[in-house]
């Protein structure tokens, strides 16, 4: 990710909207298009006293680091307050060595009452999604594992961005991701998704009429809408 140069993008401006309690899916094909989420999420996460815990996976923390730092954050400062963490690859193979979920519920309930006994109003999380590559599940195992994921930012002080690659990913992959996931960051813009199927449906065993639905009822607001624009 070096030589990245100065990150030029609108995204910060469309991520202040968002508050806790708030689950997004940042697609991206370039380092510069991952770095114009990941420095403007932290840096709002900072100014609102949230503890911000980044789980790596493609890159190093010192990559992210330098970004954070040539945007203005003291990094060792807020390193050193607990403020910011980052968790290295090694470290996030050795604790989610499989999609197990159990387990990514006890490490984000744990590190929510953590972040808020040492004074956080709550818990803001970046995870390079790149390390589920690393497990021996399944597809299926990853759209459940998500859609769980979803649940739990529904109730809890903590949001979350889950970034996928599209190099690195199939794309029947980031076609599931993006059905499984209610807000999409792409191409500098935040997307409220009109193809979200909410994952207890998702789930469901007629989870393909559900994709059909959504497909149908986006095409005809489409339509409609473009019908308004031409009246």
């Amino acid at each position: 990710m070096r030589g990245t140069g100065t990150i030029k993008s609108n995204i910060g401006k469309h991520l202040e909207e968002y508050n806790l309690g708030t689950h997004l899916c940042s697609i991206y094909s370039t380092p510069q298009e991952q770095l114009s989420v990941i420095v403007p999420y932290i840096k709002i996460g900072l100014s609102r006293n949230e503890q911000c815990i980044y789980l790596l996976d493609e890159n190093d923390w010192e990559d992210i680091a330098n970004a954070l730092t040539l945007s203005g954050v003291d990094v060792e400062g807020e390193m050193r307050s607990e403020a910011l963490i980052f968790i290295t690859r090694q470290q996030v193979s050795k604790k989610f060595s499989s999609l197990n979920s159990s387990i990514m519920m006890d490490f984000l309930l744990d590190s929510v009452r953590r972040a808020k006994l040492h004074g956080f109003k709550g818990l803001r999380v970046l995870a390079e999604m790149s390390w589920t590559l690393g497990t021996t599940s399944s597809n299926e195992s990853l759209v459940e594992f998500e859609s769980k994921l979803d649940r739990f930012f529904e109730h809890n002080d903590a949001s979350l961005i889950c970034q996928y690659n599209r190099n690195t990913f199939p794309s029947e992959v980031i076609e599931e991701m993006i059905y499984i996931h209610p807000l999409i960051i792409f191409a500098d813009m935040i997307c409220k998704n009109s193809y979200y199927i909410p994952p207890d449906q998702y789930l469901s065993s007629d989870s393909a009429d559900h994709r059909v639905n959504q497909l149908l009822i986006s095409m005809s607001v489409s339509e409609y809408l473009r019908q308004r624009g031409n009246n």
